[in-house]
C-alpha cells in the first residue's frame, strides 16, 4: 500500500497525469514519453493465445505472454492489454530510455522481432520573458523556459514569424533576438520539445514606453510608465499673449510666457504650443505626485487646475505555475515578475472561469484551484494602468476520474486516481425484471460495469441471443416446470377427495354411487297451506364398468334435479 501511495504522489508532483501514445508497430520507431508520466505505447494487433510475447531491454527481460498469462518483471510498472496489443508504462524515469526489443513466437519458433526507442523527456514549462532597450532605441529579447529537455524556440509579431526587416540580430528560431527600434505589438515567443509546449505573450512598444493621458479636467488622475514617457495634454492652445506656470508640490518645472518656454529640469520636460502637450521623460518614481498648472491672461490669473500623475512599473514576464492536490484538484498559480499593483484575471477557452470550474477563489484572484474534471486552454492576464501581459497553457486533469457506479449492492460515487483505481472494473450484477405467471420477479444478470462514465457494456451484436440469454432462459423454464407441478398436484387431490366421498366396496368389488331423481312436488291445498315437502327417490348401487382404454380424466357424474308440483294424495 505504501509503495502504491509513493507512485501516486510521485505522478501528482511530476506529470499531473501527463499521457503520451504511439503507434509502435513499425520497426525501429522512435517515441518520446514524458518524464514521470505514462507512455501508452502500441506493439501489436492482437495477442495470439497459442503465441508467446517477449519485451526486453537492453539489460532484461520486461514481461513475458505465453498462452495468454502475463509475467511482469518489474512491478508497478508495465500493464499490457492482450485484446488490443498496447502496452502501458508508468512513471517514466530517464533509464526507461533506450532500445526496447519485441520478440514474437509461435509453436516455439520465433515469427518476428522488432525494435522500439524510447525516449524520455521532461516537459516545457513556465517560460521567462525579459526586454532590454538598448543604447540607440533596439530592444533585446529573451525568452527560456525554467525547466525541459531539448527546448526549441519560434518567435511571433501579431501572429507572423519575425522577418529580417524587423530583426536586427537572430532569427526567430533563436533564443535571444534582438529588434529594431520601429518594431511594436504582440511579441510572442514558444518553446516546444516532443512532448509539450509552451509560450509567453507580451505586448511591447518601441524603447521609451510612452502613455497619453488628457489633463484639461481639473484632478485628472494620470498614469506614466517608470522609465518611459508620459504625454500629458494640458490645454488646446497657448495664447501668445498668455502665461503659463507648471509646479508640483515643491518648485516650478517650467514657464512660458509670451511664446517663450523655459524649462527648469533639462532633458526632462518638452512643451509643444502649438497642441498644447507636454511630454514628461524619463518617468521616475519621484515624478509622482500633484502638478498645477496656472494660466494668467494680461497679468491676471484666469484659471488653475491640478493633474495627479502616478507613475507605475509596467507589468513583465508572467509567472505560471500548476500543482494536482491529492483528491485531483489542481492549484494554479500567476503572477508578474515586475510592475505595479498588478490585476489578474483568468479565462477558459475564451471565457471568464465559473463557480462549476473553481473550487475556491475566483477568476481575478492571483491563485485559483480549480475543480478535478477542467481541462483546456487556460490563461492568465495581469495588467495594470500603462501595461498587460499573459500565459496561456493548454492544462490537462490531474489524472482522476468520477466513478458512479453500484458495486455489490453497494453504490459508489467519487472521484479516483485512474491509474491506480481498483473500483468497480469487474464484472458485477445489476438487477432485471423477468415476468413470471402475470407477476413480475428479480432476478441478477451478470454484466460488466464501465463504471468510469456510468455505462454498461452489452454483449456483441456477434453472439447468438440463446447463448447470450441463457440464465433468463432456464429461469423460464424452471418457473414453467414448477407451475406444472403445482397444476397436476391440485387436479391429483381433488379428484382423490371426490372418490373417497363417492365410492363403497360390496363384496369386494368397487362400486360407483349413482343418485337417483330426486322430484320436489307441492302438496295440494285444501283449505290451509301446508308446507312443502321433498320427495326422494330409490338409491342403488351398481358395478363400476371395466374400462377399456386409458381415460383420459374420470368424470363425476350427477344426476339432474327437477321440481314439479305434487300429485294428490289418494
Amino acid at each position: 500500500m505504501e509503495a502504491v501511495l509513493g507512485l501516486f504522489l510521485i505522478l501528482l508532483r511530476v506529470s499531473h497525469g501527463m499521457e503520451n501514445f504511439c503507434d509502435g508497430r513499425q520497426n525501429g520507431a522512435q517515441f518520446y514519453g514524458p518524464l514521470g508520466g505514462t507512455l501508452v505505447l502500441q506493439l501489436m494487433d492482437k495477442v495470439n493465445d497459442k503465441g508467446t510475447v517477449l519485451l526486453k531491454n537492453s539489460t532484461k527481460t520486461l514481461l513475458e505472454i505465453k498462452q495468454g498469462s502475463i509475467r511482469y518483471y518489474t512491478e508497478n510498472k508495465f500493464f499490457f492489454t492482450p485484446d488490443n496489443g498496447t502496452l502501458r508504462i508508468n512513471n517514466l524515469s530517464r533509464t526507461d530510455s533506450g532500445e526496447h526489443k519485441v520478440s514474437l513466437y509461435y509453436e516455439g519458433r520465433l515469427i518476428k522481432t522488432q525494435t522500439v526507442n524510447i525516449h524520455v523527456q521532461a516537459p516545457v514549462s513556465s517560460v521567462s520573458f525579459s526586454t532590454v532597450c538598448l543604447f540607440l532605441g533596439e530592444m533585446k529579447v529573451s525568452c527560456s523556459s525554467q525547466r525541459g529537455d531539448d527546448p526549441q524556440y519560434s518567435w511571433t509579431l501579431n501572429g507572423s514569424p519575425l522577418t529580417e526587416n524587423e530583426l536586427l540580430s537572430g532569427n526567430h528560431l533563436n533564443k535571444t533576438i534582438t529588434l529594431k527600434q520601429h518594431v511594436h505589438g504582440l511579441l510572442k515567443c514558444s518553446v516546444s520539445n516532443y512532448i509539450s509546449h509552451s509560450s509567453y505573450t507580451d505586448q511591447i512598444s518601441t524603447c521609451g514606453m510612452e502613455n497619453f493621458c488628457d489633463g484639461r479636467q481639473n484632478e485628472t488622475q494620470c498614469y506614466g510608465p517608470l522609465g518611459g514617457t508620459l504625454v500629458l495634454q494640458l490645454m488646446d492652445k497657448v495664447n501668445v499673449k498668455g502665461t503659463v506656470l507648471l509646479k508640483n508640490s515643491t518648485q516650478t518645472l517650467l514657464e512660458i510666457k509670451q511664446g517663450s518656454i523655459r524649462y527648469y529640469i533639462e532633458n526632462k520636460f518638452f512643451f509643444t504650443p502649438d497642441n498644447g502637450t507636454l511630454r514628461i521623460n524619463n518617468l521616475s518614481r519621484t515624478d509622482s505626485g500633484e502638478y498645477k498648472v496656472s494660466l494668467y491672461y494680461d497679468g491676471r490669473l484666469n484659471r488653475t487646475q491640478t493633474v495627479n500623475i502616478h507613475v507605475q512599473a509596467p507589468v513583465s514576464s508572467v509567472n505560471f505555475s500548476t500543482v494536482c492536490l491529492f483528491l485531483g484538484e489542481m492549484k494554479v498559480s500567476c503572477s508578474s515578475q515586475r510592475g505595479d499593483d498588478p490585476q489578474y484575471s483568468w479565462t477558459l477557452n475564451g471565457s471568464p472561469l465559473t463557480e462549476n470550474e473553481l473550487l475556491s477563489g475566483n477568476h481575478l484572484n492571483k491563485t485559483i484551484t480549480l475543480k478535478q474534471h477542467v481541462h483546456g486552454l487556460l490563461k492568465c492576464s495581469v495588467s495594470n494602468y500603462i501595461s498587460h501581459s499573459s500565459y496561456t497553457d493548454q492544462i490537462s486533469t490531474c489524472g482522476f476520474i468520477f466513478i458512479n457506479c453500484t458495486l455489490n449492492e453497494t453504490h459508489i460515487s467519487k472521484w479516483v486516481f485512474k491509474a491506480n483505481n481498483t473500483l468497480c472494473i469487474h464484472p458485477t450484477t445489476i438487477p432485471t425484471t423477468v415476468p413470471t405467471a402475470g407477476k413480475t420477479s428479480m432476478s441478477l444478470k451478470p454484466t460488466t460495469n464501465i463504471t468510469n462514465f456510468n455505462q454498461t457494456v452489452t454483449p456483441s451484436s456477434d453472439v447468438p441471443w440463446f447463448i447470450t440469454h441463457w440464465q433468463v432462459m432456464v429461469g423460464v423454464l424452471v418457473v414453467l416446470i414448477l407451475l406444472l407441478l403445482v397444476a397436476v398436484s391440485v387436479c391429483l387431490m381433488t379428484q382423490q377427495k371426490k372418490g373417497n366421498n363417492g365410492r363403497g366396496v360390496t363384496d369386494g368389488v368397487d362400486q360407483e354411487l349413482t343418485y337417483a331423481n330426486v322430484n320436489k312436488v307441492q302438496r295440494r291445498q285444501e283449505k290451509t297451506a301446508a308446507e312443502d315437502t321433498v320427495e326422494y327417490g330409490q338409491i342403488f348401487f351398481k358395478e363400476k364398468p371395466r374400462q377399456t382404454a386409458n381415460p383420459v380424466q374420470d368424470e363425476c357424474i350427477y344426476s339432474s334435479v327437477v321440481t314439479k308440483p305434487r300429485q294428490q294424495l289418494r
